[in-house]
């Protein structure tokens, strides 16, 4: 006998019977994220409306109610009677087009609702997250996503900034520290690059990390406007190869580097200051290499191996893998 797979809306519905309305919201939630399902945000903003499972918020139920009756098209269905007689009794609720709310492991989330949004943007301001959601969208729907892409924010695979946050590479020693003031600073001193937060920002909030790493990247773009244009140079010395000029791309690039020939030119991504010395140079090698072979035929390879040796086309082989586990996000 085939088993039917119950959906989110029917495992919500059970809790719901058994009067087990926090897993019933849980599950009334999903529903409407990942099943689009109307009759889970009608079901959902009963539960806001009466408190049950979740606090009780009127502007939350209405918006539920009257985006579950957007969707729900046949004039003969019983939800659409209900839904109509909900947004009636709630009528003196005011519509918004923002709302706010603590989520737990982001701190302070902001939706806001615009006509042309596609799909969900996260961006982060001073004070809070902010998901952007078209307007036929609940607001649980945002504040849902907010927790499942942001809870288990890390800066580095591994962990949050926290005070004393330290990272060690061949050409950076980042520290992450607490000022004694209000104002973010740092310092850069060769390899060690030091920065102070505010010492009132809390840590435990998505957008106070945000805001470490975005000074974060700073420093390390510096890092890398002294390290690989020298770097760049030291090589094509020794190589007897024309000097390139090296720009320092800061983030939004997903390639490593690329070489314009035509302006002779090399751009190298910021983050590519983490890699390891020899990483480093296979990267700044593969570039030089296009300029004798400008795609990735074998004899770009070969040119490759002629310039550096084999091991240069070993690592060269490996940065993609390298790309994937670079320690501070971009």
């Amino acid at each position: 006998m085939e088993n039917k797979q119950v959906s989110f809306f029917d495992l919500g519905y059970e809790h719901y019977m058994r009067m087990e309305y926090v897993e019933a919201t849980r599950f009334f939630l999903k529903a409407s994220v990942e099943h689009l399902s109307h009759y889970a945000q009608g079901w959902l903003g009963s539960c806001y409306e009466s408190g049950l499972g979740v606090e009780k918020n009127l502007v939350i139920a209405k918006d539920l109610y009257k985006v579950a009756r957007f969707w729900i098209r046949s004039d003969q269905s019983k939800m659409k009677h209900w839904l109509d007689e909900r947004l009636q009794v709630l009528g003196k609720v005011p519509e918004v087009k923002e709302c706010r709310k603590m989520v737990s492991g982001v701190g302070p989330v902001k939706v806001l609702k615009y006509k042309d949004a596609t799909r969900a943007v996260i961006r982060f301001n001073k004070n809070e997250a902010v998901v952007t959601i078209n307007h036929q969208t609940p607001f649980t729907d945002g504040f849902y996503i907010a927790e499942q892409r942001l809870a288990n924010w890390t800066c580095d695979g591994v962990n949050r900034f926290y005070d004393g946050y330290t990272l060690e590479t061949d050409y950076v020693n980042l520290k992450v520290l607490k000022s004694t003031g209000d104002t973010f600073r740092s310092t850069m001193d060769g390899k060690d690059c030091m920065l102070y937060f505010p010492r009132n920002l809390n840590l435990d909030h998505i957008y106070a990390q945000e805001q470490i790493l975005s000074r974060v990247h700073e420093l390390l773009f510096e890092r890398a406007k002294v390290v690989i244009p020298k770097r760049l140079k030291e090589i094509t010395d020794q190589l007897g190869h024309p000097e390139k000029e090296c720009k320092i791309a800061k983030k939004g690039k997903r390639v490593m580097g690329r070489n314009y020939i035509k302006s002779n030119t090399i751009e190298i991504n910021a983050r590519c200051i983490q890699l390891p010395v020899e990483s480093l140079d296979a990267l700044l090698i593969h570039e030089i290499a296009h300029d004798f072979v400008p795609n990735h035929s074998p004899d770009f390879y070969i040119k490759m191996k002629e310039l550096w040796g084999e091991e240069v086309y070993q690592l060269d082989r490996k940065l993609f893998q390298e790309d994937k586990w670079l320690y501070i996000r971009y």
